[in-house]
This record gives C-alpha cells, sequence and structure tokens, in this order.
C-alpha cells in the first residue's frame, strides 16, 4: 500500500490497516484500507514462490 500511494508521508500505523486476510497456500488476499485522507479500500493479492514473495493492488481508475 506504501508503494500504491506512492506521494509520502504515511505514517504506517494511522494510515494503513489490514482489516482480514485469506490465506490459501501460497496465495493470499488481504482487504485492507487506506486512509490518509478519505478511506480507500484496497485488495492486496499476495504470491509465495522460489523462496520469493510478491505482492500487488489492482486498483480501480477512481483509486489511482
Amino acid at each position: 500500500m506504501f508503494k500504491w500511494y506512492g506521494n509520502g508521508g504515511v505514517d504506517f500505523k494511522q494510515h494503513l490497516r489490514i482489516n482480514k486476510i485469506i490465506n490459501n497456500g501460497n496465495e493470499f488476499l488481504a482487504d485492507c484500507t487506506f486512509q490518509k485522507h478519505d478511506p480507500i479500500n484496497l485488495k492486496v493479492h499476495g504470491l509465495f514462490f522460489n523462496d520469493k514473495f510478491l505482492a500487488w493492488i489492482a486498483a480501480s481508475n477512481d483509486q489511482q
């Protein structure tokens, strides 16, 4: 979420919330809220593979 926002001035404890994580083996989906101004709900997808970790956010146009 920090890199998704990209404008700096983010306090991890105040602005980034992980509401729920659904784990499915080597994949997960996290329901998150970014709240620096108005709250923005985000879905963070994650994948573990070859001792590596990849996470991404697929945001709609109104959340970019």
